[in-house]
């Protein structure tokens, strides 16, 4: 990670390299965010995993179908609503039999 290039009253602006790993980025993410306001539970969800289930979610979200059937408005999608929406199916859908057994 580099330095931090920008440090003013208004917040801090820290570049991650490019090959920095899964791992290192999400320590940094956590160590940002654990100070200040709180994030709520999306934004700590979305910033903290990453990887090919995420980018398949972030697609989901961008499906015409979909937004058709959950449509947001845009205050929604600024708290990513779509995004938790996808999430919520995928969790419910992975533990749909368990609830019956």
């Amino acid at each position: 990670m580099r330095q931090c290039i920008a440090d003013t009253d208004d917040g801090r602006i820290e570049i991650v390299d490019e090959g920095t790993t899964i791992e290192i980025r999400q320590v940094i993410f956590k160590r940002i965010n654990t100070g200040g306001e709180s994030l709520i539970s999306s934004e700590s969800r979305r910033g903290s995993y990453q990887g090919i289930f995420k980018d398949f979610l972030e697609k989901c979200v961008k499906n015409e179908l979909f937004n058709s059937l959950a449509p947001r408005t845009e205050l929604t999608e600024r708290r990513y609503e779509g995004f938790e929406l996808v999430t919520r199916f995928f969790t419910y859908l992975n533990n749909y039999g368990n609830q019956y057994k």
